[in-house]
């Protein structure tokens, strides 16, 4: 600024500089876009309204900065080089890219919200239009005619007419994204105070549950693990005779369950002790029938020797 003031700066070293100090401040929005979780929104409207406000249209409003200066610029020169039309007409084809997405996003954005659609209503037509108009009196002034006659200064205002109207939307759409975003923010506090009372709710229902599963396997033991632990210990040790004590009514119980195995393990054996007797008894048996036949076979023996001796005399 300093140097446009003291003519020490020439238009387009003025415009390359400014470009590029823009370009500048554009990848360090892109930073804090990015930073602040703003690049990729997670909800469509929020997403869409962020790509209008603080994408297409500051772009689109940078373009036709650049389009402003060069054109203003080539129509109070009254003469424009084929360079120079290729340069606004590479300018145009931007800025018809940007209107067409900003025209696009803000449509996204307000389709589904009718609310933002009635806010952003009047703003958004109006930078639409204007940004119409702008591209159409670079094409009809500039790149289509011959001869440069329209008005610089005219010119001039119009884009800066169209420039102004992008940011008035910015304005309105922006206070708009931070509604939304506050609302959401809310409604994310209120569900994790919710999710957080849940989790209470759930962890004491666990911790009563619980509760009523160990006192119905102390119940099932009788009240007292120990006492059942006992009773298994001597069993093991072959007391069959052991006292099981049961409450009144008890039929299903893990201690009413130890006492119908003792009785059962008490009758095999009683069955396996009778067996052991029956076969000791025939084992008896057997040995006095081996006794007896085994004297039989001596005095079979005797008589044959005694036979054989006759025979030999």
């Amino acid at each position: 600024k300093g140097k446009v003031g003291q003519g020490a700066i020439s238009a387009p070293e003025s415009f390359a500089a400014h470009t590029a100090m823009i370009g500048q401040l554009f990848r360090i929005k892109a930073l804090l876009m990015e930073h602040y979780g703003l690049s990729f929104d997670p909800e469509a409207q929020s997403n869409y309204l962020i790509d209008a406000a603080l994408m297409q249209a500051p772009m689109l409003a940078e373009i036709f900065g650049q389009t402003r200066a060069k054109g203003a610029g080539l129509l109070a020169a009254h003469n424009a080089a084929v360079e120079d039309r290729m340069k606004i007409i590479a300018l145009i084809d931007k800025a018809n890219e940007r209107y067409q997405s900003f025209n696009d996003a803000l449509d996204s954005a307000t389709s589904r919200n009718p609310q933002l659609r009635d806010k952003l209503a009047a703003p958004g037509q109006a930078a639409i239009a204007t940004a119409n108009q702008a591209i159409q009196l670079a094409q009809n002034e500039i790149i289509k005619s011959e001869q440069l006659q329209f008005s610089s200064s005219d010119y001039f205002s119009q884009f800066t007419v169209a420039i102004d109207t992008q940011f008035k939307f910015n304005e309105v759409a922006l206070v708009e994204l931070e509604t939304i975003l506050t609302d959401r923010a809310a409604k994310l506090t209120t569900t994790s105070y919710l999710l957080s009372g849940a989790i209470v709710l759930f962890s004491l229902l666990a911790a009563f549950i619980n509760l009523l599963i160990t006192r119905g396997l102390l119940r099932q033991l009788g009240g007292e693990p120990a006492y059942a632990a006992s009773i298994v210990e001597k069993i093991s040790a072959g007391d069959l005779a052991v006292e099981i004590q049961l409450q009144a009514g008890d039929r299903s119980s893990l201690l009413f369950a130890m006492r119908s195995m003792r009785d059962h393990l008490a009758t095999i054996v009683g069955n396996v002790r009778t067996g052991t007797d029956s076969i000791a008894t025939a084992s008896g048996q057997l040995a006095a029938g081996n006794l007896d036949l085994s004297s039989r076979t001596e005095q079979q023996a005797s008589t044959l020797d005694e036979t054989a001796a006759s025979m030999e005399e």
